[in-house]
C-alpha cells in the first residue's frame, strides 16, 4: 500500500504527497479532510491485518460457539457477536474483491 503524507495545508486547500505525485484537496476544512484521508490510507494494511483473524472462517466462528448458553444474556451476546463477525466478513470480502478487480494482492 502506498503511503501519503500531508504537504502544505490551509483551511481551504491542502496537498497530500504520495509515491505517484501530489493530490490537491480544495474544500472547507481541507487540512482536516486531507489528514483524515492520509490516516485512512496509511493504516489500511494494519486494519486488514487486525480484522483478518476474526473472519467467520478463522477465529470468529469458534468465538461465537464458545459463548456459554447457560450464562445470563448469552443469546444476546451471541447474536451481537454474530453480527460483528458478519460485518468483518463483509469488509474483508470487499477488500479482496476490490484487490482482485485492480489486479493487486489482498
Amino acid at each position: 500500500m502506498r503511503r501519503l503524507k500531508l504537504g502544505s495545508a490551509s483551511d481551504k486547500v491542502a496537498s497530500l504527497i504520495g509515491d505517484d505525485g501530489v493530490i490537491t484537496i480544495a474544500c472547507d476544512d481541507a487540512r482536516t479532510v486531507a489528514a483524515e484521508i492520509a490516516c485512512a490510507v496509511n493504516h489500511h494494511d494494519a486494519l486488514i491485518a487486525a480484522l483478518t483473524p476474526f473472519r467467520s472462517s478463522e477465529m470468529g466462528g469458534p468465538l461465537v460457539d464458545m459463548i456459554d448458553q447457560r450464562e445470563p444474556n448469552a443469546e444476546t451476546a451471541q447474536a451481537r457477536l454474530i453480527q460483528l463477525v458478519a460485518i468483518i466478513d463483509v469488509i474483508l470480502d470487499s477488500v479482496v474483491g476490490e484487490s482482485e478487480r485492480n489486479g493487486l494482492d489482498a
